[in-house]
């Protein structure tokens, strides 16, 4: 029997790096909060590129710093979509895909700590 090749997608939304982690501010200056955001967002998405089980990662943002991070990662970037909200972004990003035949769509925060290939691997097994 014939099975379509399967594709997975890794789909990466970021809100903004400027101002996110504001309940830091305690505690980081705006520019620590901003650097931590984007080395955050550039560990997961190197693990996610290195993951020989994921096809692709797509990153989805209106932010342009985080749009040229993903850019510089070889990433494709969409706009989040005509509604705000995660869920919003995540069901818009699920509709292109399906229209691209991709067969998996992984929805990826971009602050999760410690992560890596081996780690994403596993998961999709």
């Amino acid at each position: 029997m014939f099975e379509p090749p399967k594709t997975v997608c890794a789909v990466v939304p970021i809100r903004d790096i400027v101002t996110s982690k504001s309940r830091l501010a305690d505690i980081l200056a705006g520019h620590e909060r901003k650097a931590l955001v984007a080395a955050m967002a550039q560990d997961v998405i190197t693990a996610l590129k290195n993951c020989s089980a994921i096809d692709h990662v797509i990153i989805i943002t209106d932010d342009p710093e985080a749009g040229r991070l993903a850019e510089r990662l070889d990433c494709e970037v969409w706009p989040q979509g005509p509604r705000a909200g995660l869920s919003a972004a995540m069901n818009h990003a699920a509709s292109r895909l399906k229209s691209r035949q991709v067969s998996t769509m992984l929805s990826v925060h971009a602050d999760l700590p410690l992560v890596n290939a081996k780690a994403f691997g596993n998961l999709m097994k």
